[in-house]
């Protein structure tokens, strides 16, 4: 039990930190002129499923980004996970 319990603030920890890297680039991100990232370009990243849009919105209209339990989530690379959030980020 205990070991599970360190196992998932690990991989919470993990989510967070991604998540922190990710909200610091999107300046950047949102100023690149560059055409914007397309869902054929990341299709294998996109399939993995770690992250979704739920097709909801929160209280400030935001879109709603899903992250079900992903067993192999330490696998993901970092460029994957900020391939998809960004994709996702801009498809509202």
């Amino acid at each position: 039990m205990i070991l599970w319990m360190k196992t998932e603030e690990m991989a919470l920890g993990e989510l967070l930190e991604r998540l922190r890297t990710v909200t610091q680039s999107i300046d950047e991100i949102m100023q690149l002129d560059s055409s914007p990232l397309r869902a054929a370009d990341i299709t294998p990243d996109l399939k993995k499923q770690f992250a979704f849009l739920s097709g909801g919105r929160g209280d400030n209209g935001s879109p709603i980004i899903v992250f079900p339990e992903f067993p192999a989530f330490g696998e993901i690379t970092d460029r994957e996970f900020h391939n998809v959030l960004t994709y996702l980020t801009s498809v509202p």
